[in-house]
């Protein structure tokens, strides 16, 4: 391939350039390599918010030299098209909707720089106008194909030593086998799909020699291998559309890939059949109609390749699909139908309008961040007007797009980057309507689109309107102090997200000190130290939690020790309190804040049994329900607090409600049978549970329910009975596991007893009540000899004995209209 020839060095890097403007064109270079594969090999730095923060400090830097270069040279070259409206219109929108958001800094920056904040779709926008004017000249544009080539190397190489030998780079931060440097499992597959767009569109538009096109088929079957290994069908969908589109467009409008001599117009030349784009399209409806990961086919019977189960990788993603995104922006349209409800507060909506449908799901508690894509998530998160202004900006794109690929270009090369980078941009826009991609995948489609514009600048799509602002002293003021005070904002923001992202960094370190290292001491002074940086609703409740679990400690304590730690307890109630009140202050809409005020005072109400703090949490409580209306765990919570306030007819309620919610709630129906058994109501109990397992065979719950009624009243029978039902419907249900061996012990069936409890020791290797009962059924002693209240008697505990992780019907019934799950 004749560089020379397909390359114009006359429009980038000419002698005498602006050195800024060299400086700024490197610097975003260099993001576009790093955006796939930077990371800090660290557990407490998350991988989103480093590759996040490093968007933030490319486009700063880079926005600055521009700037620079901007009053060095005295000139502003600004491109005529209606798109570049938008590119000012979106992030001002998202700013106005920011500042009328009830948590101004969630909307403006995040907690963890999340993507539908304000901040950082400026820094895409941004980013994509820096392209679009830096990039011009196809010289240029080769560097970023070269960029964005030397990262899938290192994207490939990463992920494939990964699938056979995990350990080897897991930093400590990739333990998963769905891990991936990119992002979560499928913005892998949605990377290399990029890439087999990039490999295939080249081979097709480039005449390229022999060893150039080795090249990109290697890249091509590379990326294919890799996304066969990711088998994320939507991409396979996008792909097969692509492909088929490109395959008509290439056969039907050019010819044979142009030589280095001809034009991009030339028309005497002999067609030929696109094959590249022929081969993806049939391997991507090969894919579509396979349905399931092929290498686990081949590693299990009948082929037995088992080297090739290291390419079979589990994984589950889930969000809400996209009725159950059009029912949440139904509900906020009822309260906020002009700027939504704030960007980066698609989760509250979430609480307010979710069917009580989807607590019949292993999904019920999950609080999704977004909806079904990331643009229809602005719908909810800015409104009606945002959601317009992303249709008025898609509209404009699609349109110069394909007014584009009809467009006679002055070379081959300017025609392929043309063609090339719509495409690739395009694909990647498709993704953030049907999903929400990670940062990195959002830097590509900016950068992507950023190249888009610079290549048809200067043409009839284009034009560009050249400012001089030295020639006029009122004029040359107004830029000269517009310019330094943006330079002032660039840097009072690099300023202010490095301290998010510290704060990010120590916040990290007090989840490990406490949930790893069981440090709570070190836990508790990283946490005031992100609160330093950012005072965050988050981290004031994690550290409310920290003292609400040394009080809870205390509270179990005897009580001449109690005594002697009155003031301990009095020091973190008071810490506890300040911290809670400061996040529900900072962010009265997040039902998370008044549940933990009721948390506290429900332990004060415990220790001094006093009426008014008793009403003060029931209050807690009402506001958290009010914000956070389907979610059983609240009226759960309620009666929790009536009971250790003796206010038993108050706690039935109270549960009732919170199983009119979810039938199958295990803390709720184990509360239930306490109250029940202590009423002396077991008969009826047992009656009214058998009638709703008539209406209800398939939840695992009730049979638990019956099975405890029946434990109790020493009916070792029928107590195994319901609890063998309850584990065959959910295997993996530890607490009716639990009872069930206890009742085959009682039965005198101490090896299946043994079998049981077994078990569970290995999915619970730090209970220490399952390894003395184990050692009591192989020493031929009763199973809960030794061990004292609660352990002896955990059918009266005040928590079920095990800490369930999937109970009741979920698992046997795991679908929802409102839950997507690709």
């Amino acid at each position: 391939m004749n560089e020379d020839k397909i390359l114009d060095s006359s429009s980038s890097m000419a002698h005498g350039e602006n050195r800024a403007d060299k400086v700024s064109f490197w610097t975003l270079l260099l993001g576009l390599f790093l955006a796939p594969v930077f990371f800090i090999p660290s557990a407490i730095v998350p991988l989103q918010s480093a590759k996040a923060y490093l968007l933030f400090v490319v486009v700063i830097v880079a926005a600055a030299a521009w700037i620079v270069a901007r009053l060095k040279d005295g000139k502003l070259i600004l491109p005529r098209s209606w798109i570049y409206l938008f590119f000012l219109a979106l992030p001002l929108w998202f700013l106005i909707t920011s500042l009328f958001s009830p948590n101004q800094s969630l909307s403006l920056i995040g907690e963890a720089y999340e993507v539908g904040t304000f901040a950082f779709i400026t820094a895409l926008f941004v980013l994509g106008y820096l392209v679009s004017v830096l990039f011009k000249g196809t010289r240029r544009s080769a560097y970023a194909y070269l960029a964005f080539f030397i990262s899938f190397i290192v994207v490939a190489l990463f992920q494939f030593i990964h699938l056979f030998a995990p350990q080897v780079l897991s930093f400590g931060v990739f333990s998963s086998p769905a891990a991936s440097i990119l992002g979560n499992w499928n913005d892998l597959g949605i990377y290399f799909g990029g890439v087999v767009l990039f490999a295939f569109i080249t081979l097709e538009l480039l005449a390229l020699e022999a060893k150039y096109k080795y090249l990109f088929t290697v890249i091509m079957i590379v990326a294919l291998f890799m996304l066969s290994v990711v088998n994320f069908s939507d991409v396979w969908y996008v792909l097969a559309a692509s492909a088929i589109i490109f395959f008509v467009y290439n056969f039907s409008f050019k010819k044979v890939a142009a030589g280095d001599d001809q034009s991009a117009g030339d028309v005497s030349r002999s067609r030929h059949l696109p094959w590249a784009s022929l081969v993806i399209f049939i391997v991507s409806i090969i894919f579509i109609l396979i349905r399931g990961n092929v290498y686990t086919t081949l590693a299990n019977q009948p082929f037995n390749i088992g080297f090739l189960g290291n390419l079979s990788v589990p994984s589950t993603e889930v969000r809400p699909s996209l009725q159950g995104t059009l029912d949440v922006a139904g509900a906020t349209l009822h309260t906020s139908p002009i700027i939504g409800t704030g960007p980066n507060r698609f989760s509250y909506e979430w609480l307010l309008a979710r069917p009580v449908s989807i607590n019949a799901t292993p999904f019920w508690s999950v609080i999704f961040s977004y909806g079904v894509g990331l643009i229809p998530t602005f719908f909810i998160t800015t409104g009606p007007i945002g959601f317009v202004l992303w249709l008025g900006f898609f509209a404009l794109f699609l349109w110069l797009g394909f007014r584009s690929l009809f467009a006679r270009k002055e070379n081959v090369f300017a025609e392929y980057v043309t063609v090339s980078s719509f495409i690739i941009a395009l694909y990647f826009w498709i993704f953030t309507v049907v999903e929400v991609p990670s940062a990195a995948l959002l830097v590509l489609t900016f950068f992507f689109t950023g190249l888009f514009l610079g290549s048809i600048a200067e043409t009839s799509l284009v034009r560009s309107w050249e400012f001089d602002f030295t020639t006029n002293p009122k004029t040359s003021f107004v830029s000269v102090l517009v310019f330094v005070v943006l330079l002032l904002v660039g840097l009072i923001s690099i300023y202010g997200v490095t301290r998010r992202f510290v704060s990010v960094i120590y916040f990290n370190a007090a989840v490990a000190d406490a949930s790893v290292n069981g440090n709570v001491s070190a836990a508790h002074d990283n946490l005031v130290r992100a609160i330093q940086f950012n005072a965050d609703p988050l981290y004031y409740r994690s550290l409310a939690q920290l003292d609400l679990t040394s009080m809870q400690q205390i509270l179990a304590t005897t009580s001449a020790a109690q005594s002697a730690m009155a003031n301990q307890f009095r020091g973190y109630l008071n810490e506890a309190q300040a911290a809670a009140l400061a996040a529900r202050n900072i962010d009265p809409t997040d039902y998370q804040n008044w549940l933990l005020l009721g948390q506290i005072a429900g332990s004060v109400a415990s220790f001094d049994n006093a009426t008014s703090t008793y009403t003060a949490a029931r209050a807690y409580y009402g506001q958290a329900e009010k914000l956070d209306p389907t979610d059983p765990s609240v009226p759960f919570a309620l009666a929790q607090l009536d009971i250790a306030h003796n206010a038993v007819a108050t706690a039935t309620a109270d549960i009732n409600q919170a199983l009119a919610l979810k039938s199958d709630y295990t803390n709720a129906i184990f509360l239930l049978s306490q109250i029940q058994a202590s009423q002396g109501e077991t008969a009826n109990a047992i009656k009214s549970l058998q009638a709703a397992i008539i209406s209800s065979p398939q939840s695992a719950g009730l049979f638990f329910n019956l099975g405890l009624l029946y434990y109790d009243t020493k009916d070792w029978t029928n107590a195994a009975a319901s609890f063998q039902q309850a584990v065959n419907l959910v295997p993996q249900y530890a607490n009716a596991q639990y009872f069930l061996g206890l009742s085959e012990a009682n039965l005198g069936d101490t090896k299946a007893a043994l079998i049981q409890f077994e078990n569970l020791a290995a999915s619970n290797p730090n209970n220490t009540t399952i390894a003395a009962i184990v050692t009591n059924l192989k020493a031929g002693h009763s199973p809960l000899a030794g061990l004292t209240p609660p352990a002896s008697t955990p059918q009266k505990g005040s928590q079920p004995p095990i800490k369930d992780v999937t109970t009741g019907s979920t698992v046997s019934n795991p679908t929802s209209p409102v839950i997507k799950k690709p």
